[in-house]
């Protein structure tokens, strides 16, 4: 039986020695807690197919250590938070994927005295890229790091009791270390305004306009030689309805038009949205569900955008998404989560428009030993496959992974 001897086991357990030593110094004196944290965790976990490949599997072990600090505090009508996760990843047998990554968020929200608020925010995420290649991608086993940034401007004015007025800029880009991926990295600042009416507390209603400007920085327009840019326009339409206090439904429909320099094939004219539905079943029992179609890039940095973890690079010209989503709390410190997504994507390859579909289910459970400790194991399962036979258009793959983590944190 093969064993999985970690490279650096004495900062390993001298790691656990001292935040055991911190937790009881920590449960004796704290009185109360305080906006500030600090944490230190470890995970062990096995991936069947690291570099997503439909033959010649290679499976590899991993360790993840992480430093995880942050703060949230309240001053006055005003709140800022920061938070950060420093990551080092180590696997087993290749050592060239060593790396370390990290998560970073902050933000300020305000308000003034008059009907004046919004917010501010800035976030980035460093990882290791996803390696299932797609359109003009190539397929490789180098380490490749993926980082998504973003920073956005959101303010609102009041202008009557149930009417605001809304601005919002945003700078976003995704980009990689390995050059054979840097013709995916790409660049866009967007602006939208508008307005949001609520005529009761059950109901939210709004409309805004948005521009997108974006660029593919390394990518080169042979016709005109200036890099590869886009514009989008789109009107949107939105509304939160609370339908009970235990049921809220989120929708989106927007019509717009993309346009790009070059491309031609990725030009877009029509209706994309979403439609989000949150239920609390029970006191225990809580499910989501997310319907989407959006293009790929904005599919991509939703989840930046939205606090929800790190965007992955998605350069598809059409994603339609289906995401479904339970949390089961079985006591106060036992929980299971599960989740699954489907997705149908356009993806471009030269000159070749072709589809291909993706799937995952994950499955999780943690124990909060304490108000300190927290255990948990996580499995998911993930499979690619190109459409029509279009096997240039993206790889075919099938992975399984698993992992399990101890967490310490100061509060």
């Amino acid at each position: 039986m093969q064993r999985f001897p970690l490279r650096r086991p004495r900062q390993a357990v001298a790691t656990l020695v001292i935040a055991s030593l911190l937790g009881f110094v920590c449960e004796s004196t704290r009185a109360e807690a305080d906006p500030y944290y600090l944490g230190v965790s470890q995970s062990l976990g096995h991936n069947s197919n690291v570099f997503r490949t439909v033959a010649n599997e290679v499976p590899d072990k991993f360790a993840v250590t992480s430093l995880n600090l942050g703060f949230d505090q309240p001053i006055g009508r005003q709140r800022v938070f920061a938070n950060t996760s420093i990551r080092a990843t180590r696997y087993e047998d290749i050592r060239t994927l060593d790396n370390t990554g990290y998560g970073v968020n902050a933000g300020l929200d305000w308000s003034t005295i008059g009907r004046l608020s919004g917010n501010l925010g800035v976030s980035s995420n460093r990882a290791l890229a996803n390696y299932a290649a797609s359109g003009d991608q190539m397929q490789i086993t180098k380490r490749n790091l993926e980082t998504s940034s973003q920073a956005n401007l959101r303010a609102q004015l009041g202008v009557a009791s149930l009417l605001a007025l809304n601005a919002a800029l945003s700078h976003s880009e995704i980009s990689y270390t390995a050059p054979e991926y840097q013709t995916s990295e790409v660049r866009q600042n967007v602006g939208s305004i508008g307005f949001t009416y609520r005529p009761s507390g059950l109901l939210t209603l709004g409309g805004s306009y948005r521009a997108t400007r974006g660029e593919y920085p390394n990518v080169v327009v042979p016709s005109t030689g200036k890099k590869e840019s886009f514009d989008r326009n789109d009107v949107d339409f939105t509304s939160i309805w609370v339908a009970s206090g235990l049921s809220t439904l989120n929708a989106r429909l927007s019509y717009g038009r993309s346009v790009f320099e070059g491309q031609t094939l990725r030009n877009v004219k029509g209706a994309t949205g979403s439609l989000g539905w949150d239920w609390k079943a029970t006191g225990k029992l809580a499910f989501n569900t997310l319907l989407s179609r959006d293009s790929g890039t904005e599919t991509a940095l939703f989840a930046l955008a939205n606090n929800l973890g790190s965007a992955v690079g998605d350069n598809s010209v059409q994603t339609n998404a289906f995401g479904f989503g339970g949390t089961y709390e079985a006591s106060a410190k036992i929980r299971a989560t599960l989740g699954t997504r489907y997705a149908r994507r356009e993806v471009l390859s030269g000159s070749v428009l072709g589809r291909d579909s993706s799937s995952s289910v994950a499955l999780g459970v943690s124990y909060a030993a304490s108000r300190s400790w927290l255990l948990g194991c996580n499995a998911s399962r993930d499979d690619s496959k190109p459409l029509n036979n279009m096997a240039t258009v993206s790889t075919r793959y099938s992975a399984t992974q698993a992992s399990c983590n101890v967490q310490f944190t100061i509060r």
